[in-house]
């Protein structure tokens, strides 16, 4: 599969290359003395000895999957490796567009998407060589899918890839679909199982194929089959990942591949392998220091339990998880911890606590235009009407659930909707509950 004359192959093109991470190489030899790590016990198999101490002497920038294994045998967080910021640069100067993409870069991986979004927005106007402007759009779009704000995210990232055609750099090209599958998965279309299906097919076609890359689409795609509730080509799409991945050891990659295969484990029955996967996911994230992604994770293993009906470890998770949402402002997952919160009070008969829930997390879908969400919340509301007996709200929440979801084209979710609402469920009655918006996909 090819994306068009512009993806031809030019074996006199030179591709290039984003810049290394920019890093504070004083503190890397720091955090290996501190460790009582060797040069060579660093380095592992991975890398070279010398690849090491050219890093720590600052004459290369470490990959980012090298900067990573860095960080996993330091024990030491990713951000506290990264370059301090510096001022944007003048217009027209070679060194300073670098300084500038080594910004942006930074910014992105220390999380910044605020900052990363105002240096960027302020200079995209400056340049008009096509590299420069690919990959300001394209660290751009990054920002605001990780916001999230996926739309103006698309508008960079659809640009950036535009731009990449023309130039025919076959690899940022995929990079770019990869994102944009994100994003428009984040919008709740189902047109971005197309997307990514299509940024693997390319990946598979570049000489070598980037390893990590492969791997991050993959868990991509495995997302997206747990949203449309294909369990089993979730479970194979991760497995092919991991696969893939060898010897590679990249923690935030097996975090998202064993939070994806604890959803797609559940639902095939398998709850003791479920609840296994979603620890690990939980317990990497923690150590790779990704507060954005336990929150998540928390979630995501509360509910499990909630549906195992384990009542009082979910709600341990469940409180944490608001706790981070709430210290990080991050209200994508904080409305989704709500809605688990709203499942956990109706389950528990606090049906009050669950109303009020319900309503605030359709509230947020609404904002957000997410219509799954929006018909899980009419869903959850239909449910919490039923144990009322309030036939009537019970009849309207349904109805609004089930037009959404047939809007959505969520399949699967409407013909569950459906057997709950002609069954009336309630916690008690064994029904299914409708399932947490949260997954993680970054």
């Amino acid at each position: 599969m090819v994306a068009g004359p512009a993806l031809a192959r030019d074996p006199g093109r030179r591709r290039r290359r984003l810049p290394g991470v920019a890093v504070n190489p004083a503190a890397i030899r720091q955090a290996r003395e501190a460790a009582g790590l060797s040069l060579a016990a660093l380095a592992g198999s991975e890398v070279t000895r010398s690849a090491i101490h050219n890093i720590e002497t600052g004459k290369t920038r470490p990959s980012m999957p090298v900067l990573e294994m860095i960080a996993r045998r330091t024990r030491r967080p990713l951000k506290s490796f990264l370059a301090q910021a510096h001022p944007a640069p003048d217009r027209g100067d070679a060194e300073a567009r670098d300084g500038t993409l080594d910004e942006l870069e930074r910014r992105c991986l220390a999380e910044d998407f605020q900052g990363a979004i105002g240096l960027g927005e302020e200079i995209l106007g400056r340049y008009s060589d096509d590299w420069m402007r690919a990959h300001l759009h394209y660290y751009l779009g990054q920002a605001y899918v990780r916001l999230p704000q996926p739309e103006k995210g698309l508008q960079h990232i659809r640009q950036a890839r535009l731009i990449y055609e023309r130039l025919g750099d076959r690899c940022m090209i995929v990079e770019c679909l990869d994102w944009e599958a994100v994003a428009v998965s984040l919008q709740q279309d189902a047109r971005a199982l197309d997307i990514a299906e299509r940024a693997l097919a390319l990946c598979d076609e570049l000489d070598p194929c980037p390893v990590p890359l492969k791997m991050r689409i993959l868990g991509h795609l495995g997302n997206i089959h747990v949203h449309h509730h294909d369990w089993q080509r979730a479970v194979d799409v991760y497995r092919l990942a991991l696969d893939a991945g060898g010897s590679l050891r990249d923690l935030g990659q097996l975090a998202r591949m064993h939070d994806g295969l604890s959803m797609a484990c559940q639902e095939l029955g398998d709850q003791t392998g479920a609840r296994q996967h979603s620890s690990k996911a939980l317990a990497l994230y923690r150590l790779l220091h990704n507060e954005r992604a336990v929150a998540a994770a928390e979630n995501n293993l509360g509910f499990i339990l909630l549906k195992q009906g384990q009542l009082s470890g979910a709600g341990q998770h469940l409180r944490r998880a608001l706790e981070l949402c709430e210290s990080l402002r991050y209200d994508l997952v904080r409305a989704a911890v709500v809605h688990s919160l709203g499942e956990l009070h109706l389950a528990g008969g606090r049906l009050g606590e669950a109303r009020q829930a319900a309503d605030e997390a359709m509230t947020a879908a609404a904002a957000r235009q997410q219509p799954a969400s929006l018909a899980a919340a009419h869903q959850l509301r239909g449910m919490i009407a039923a144990a009322e007996r309030d036939s009537g709200q019970t009849d309207a929440d349904f109805q609004r659930a089930i037009a959404l979801f047939s809007e959505a084209g969520s399949r699967d979710r409407l013909k569950e909707c459906r057997a709950v609402a002609t069954s009336r469920a309630r916690p008690s009655s064994g029904g299914r509950r409708p399932r947490s918006p949260c997954r993680t996909t970054s």
